[in-house]
């Protein structure tokens, strides 16, 4: 039973092949530029993160060359098991989203080191077009946040404005002759110009809109 295991263990790892490590690395890169394609065309955030790009399209390459590597040797396995629980990564994801196209570059590269890179092809395609279609459906009201400045004594006139949306008072400041007010409004239409009938309103002094995702303003 023990040469059982013994040899079904070694041949379940084959001999490094150099040929295999360079299209499995071109595979992977040439995807993960494709996934880098598809997090261009559907990024919504204030300022396109580079660094991020670049990242997902080296994940990719190396987690193919990590596979590759440990395929060949059992040792080599084990030890790349216990160093990458080592690891620790404390770099903050400000967006959600942003994690699911590590884990489509790491997966990515994964198959192409075990050389299934028609199956990283296929796969690939197919969440493309579910990111890109899901990404371009709009199914959530625009959120907006409206910060009023304005005299005292208004707050009923804004009150029967406001009444026209829906909206949340996030923070209110006041001082001995006027009050700060910011409010988070959902509406479903896309054009701001709304706030101008707050701006309109006798003393009020100043009204400002800004777009609002749920973790930082636009």
């Amino acid at each position: 039973m023990g040469d059982i295991i013994k040899n079904s263990v070694q041949e379940s790892f084959q001999t490094l092949d150099l040929n295999s490590l360079i299209w499995g690395m071109l595979w992977s890169v040439l995807l993960s530029v494709f996934i880098l394609v598809i997090y261009k065309a559907s990024f919504r955030g204030v300022v396109y993160n580079h660094s991020f790009g670049i990242a997902l399209v080296v994940l990719s390459a190396i987690s193919c060359m990590i596979i590759c590597t440990i395929s060949s040797n059992l040792v080599l396995s084990l030890g790349l098991v216990g160093a990458l629980s080592l690891v620790r990564f404390r770099t903050a994801v400000k967006d959600p989203i942003d994690i699911a196209y590590l884990f489509w570059s790491i997966s990515t590269g994964i198959a192409c080191g075990a050389g299934l890179a028609i199956y990283a092809l296929v796969g690939g395609l197919f969440i493309g077009i579910i990111l890109v279609v899901l990404n371009f459906v709009n199914m959530s009201s625009n959120t907006y946040l409206l910060v009023l400045r304005f005299e005292k004594g208004l707050s009923l006139d804004l009150k029967r404005k406001l009444a026209k949306y829906k909206y949340s008072i996030k923070s209110k400041t006041a001082t001995r002759n006027l009050v700060e007010l910011t409010v988070q409004i959902k509406t479903k239409e896309k054009d701001p110009n709304f706030v101008d009938e707050f701006a309109e309103i006798p003393g009020v002094s100043e009204a400002i809109l800004v777009s609002y995702n749920g973790d930082y303003a636009e």
